[in-house]
């Protein structure tokens, strides 16, 4: 018994041994940093990282999404998706922002009110009217689709709480969140 369990404990050691393994490359070489982002260029995949932003283990600059509310003051009518031409201007300014920021993508929220006993109706007048407006941006503005999504809320997030007309009005609408991404800057010790 003995015998067998002095050669577990040696088979244990024996398995546990490492290999150290020595090359010819100049240390120099092997640490190197061109892009002096902290990450050796043996692993840095973005070898042309910018040394002024954070980057991940591999050497690649991290990006922040950053969301922002551009207001539309779009109402539509009770029951309804359809957008009146009376609504183009603010779309196409939603366009300009959008065209002056390339890498700026856009997601249209559609509302609708607590008007009703069919919350599944509510919800789908508010992907109605968010595709509405996602395809105005599109087709009239010429936005690629690549950038614009859609999402329905429904009655899920109203504007005001009531039930009046003029409380039902505010809350059939649209909304614009646009998302930048942005490079994460370094912290400074």
């Amino acid at each position: 018994m003995k015998m067998l369990l002095i050669l577990l404990l040696l088979m244990t050691t024996l398995s546990c041994t490492s290999v150290i393994v020595h090359t010819n490359s100049a240390p120099s070489e092997s640490l190197s940093d061109r892009d002096q982002d902290g990450v050796i260029d043996s692993r840095d995949q973005c070898q042309e990282s910018i040394k002024a932003y954070r980057v991940d283990y591999l050497g690649c600059t991290v990006y922040q999404i950053i969301k922002r509310e551009q207001p539309l003051a779009i109402d539509f009518v009770n029951g309804s998706g359809y957008l009146h031409p009376k609504y183009y201007p603010q779309i196409a300014q939603l366009a300009a922002t959008l065209n002056n920021q390339p890498e700026t993508k856009v997601l249209i929220e559609g509302h609708a009110s607590n008007q009703g006993d069919n919350a599944s109706i509510n919800y789908k007048l508010s992907v109605r009217r968010a595709r509405m407006v996602a395809q105005t941006l599109i087709k009239r503005y010429e936005i690629s689709s690549d950038r614009v999504s859609t999402i329905g809320r429904g009655a899920t997030m109203l504007k005001l709480q009531g039930d009046n007309q003029v409380f039902h009005q505010h809350n059939r609408r649209v909304t614009a969140i646009l998302s930048d991404r942005v490079p994460t800057a370094k912290s400074q010790w």
